[in-house]
């Protein structure tokens, strides 16, 4: 029995969406790193520079909140994630200026 179109659409779609959960995941685990790093460097190593883990955990904020948008489908956190990150770049900018 032949398989149709669809089902191999289907199955190319699927792949797809793996491949992608796997980068956002990814990605997800770099932004984790990097935040740590931001913080050891800003507040054991240089106090001057402490503005780089605001920004970090922005970024880190807004891959997760885009991650629960497009895998797990909870809107409610990613607006909350949102917001938190926009807090945290306004917070990194008030840093950079005010020192």
């Amino acid at each position: 029995m032949m398989k149709s179109n669809t089902d191999s659409i289907k199955v190319t779609k699927k792949i797809r969406d793996y491949k992608m959960k796997d980068w956002l995941f990814f990605f997800q685990i770099l932004a984790i790193i990097i935040t740590i790093g931001a913080f050891i460097y800003a507040y054991l190593i240089s106090h001057k520079y402490y503005f780089l883990s605001d920004f970090s955990v922005s970024l880190l904020l807004f891959i997760f909140g885009y991650n629960n948008y497009k895998i797990y489908k909870r809107k409610n956190f990613t607006t909350i994630y949102i917001i938190f990150g926009i807090f945290f770049i306004i917070s990194g900018i008030w840093g950079i200026f005010n020192g």
